[in-house]
């Protein structure tokens, strides 16, 4: 949960964590701010955050069991949060409900979220990037070739023929596909970290400011990161403009209203410069 420094938030926020899991990012959140509302679809992964907040001394969380996102059937009041948190998470909306499309699932999705968070809140994302080299090899949740990058008609007919009985219905999308869906939902302002080597254990994050790439590729620090094929790729994409087009995911801050930029760049927890 390190990204947090980078999010625009004060201590006394009341934090929305959509699809909490283990807790990995509920737990970090609530010693840092006033309230967080822990969702999950899984009673049992609820039951294990509760204990790890006990055993920790955290009773700033509440818990709420939710059907599955994607029946956008959740409990809450709209404009009450000051950020919602989906964090590997919008991919999955729409494995549970097979008659319709997973893009407009997602879509609804995102649009009722938009609605619980206030006037000046923000939403934070985080997901991979379907352009990533890396998944012509393996797509990351169907875990077969081809299948980000395959028309989705396409991707659905091969899933079906390699054996996933449902298809291919864990979509993601592209830097500007991200732009557009965060748009549509009134969310106009998308601001993008960009994480090495994830969005799930970044050891540096930075945003997409030109003169933060050029640090990172100019630096001791880009060295230390990428192979020598991987920073010549990336500054030949910085170089048309670019250079956040193939990274492996994104963590996006998006808002209705202009928000503050973030820091230029994250290192460890809590270093900030």
């Amino acid at each position: 949960a390190d990204f947090h420094y980078m999010l625009p938030l004060d201590a006394d926020a009341t934090i929305l964590d959509l699809g909490s899991g283990y807790g990995n990012i509920t737990i970090p959140l609530a010693r840092h701010y006033r309230k967080v509302i822990a969702v999950d679809t899984s009673v049992e992964l609820l039951e294990f955050i509760r204990l790890r907040a006990e055993s920790e001394g955290l009773t700033n969380i509440e818990y709420v069991h939710a059907d599955p996102f994607e029946f956008c059937n959740l409990p809450f009041n709209n404009h009450v949060f000051d950020a919602a948190i989906i964090s590997g998470v919008l991919e999955w909306v729409g494995a549970a409900k097979l008659d319709e499309n997973p893009q407009s699932l997602q879509q609804k999705f995102l649009t009722q979220v938009r609605s619980f968070i206030k006037e000046d809140g923000f939403v934070y994302l985080a997901i991979e990037n379907r352009l990533f080299p890396g998944y012509l090899h393996r797509d990351p949740h169907s875990k077969l070739p081809y299948t980000a990058y395959l028309p989705r008609y396409f991707a659905d007919w091969y899933a079906r023929s390699r054996g996933l009985v449902d298809g291919y219905r864990t979509y993601i999308y592209s830097y500007f596909s991200y732009k557009r869906m965060l748009s549509s939902t009134g969310l106009s302002f998308a601001y993008f970290l960009f994480p090495f080597s994830s969005y799930k254990s970044p050891s540096v994050i930075w945003p997409e400011r030109d003169e933060a790439t050029r640090f990172i590729l100019a630096s001791g620090l880009g060295r230390e990161l990428y192979t020598k094929k991987w920073r010549f790729l990336l500054r030949a994409c910085r170089t048309i403009g670019c250079a956040g087009l193939f990274l492996s995911s994104y963590m996006i801050i998006a808002s209705s209203r202009t928000i503050n930029k973030p820091p230029s760049i994250l290192r460890q927890a809590g270093t900030v410069s």
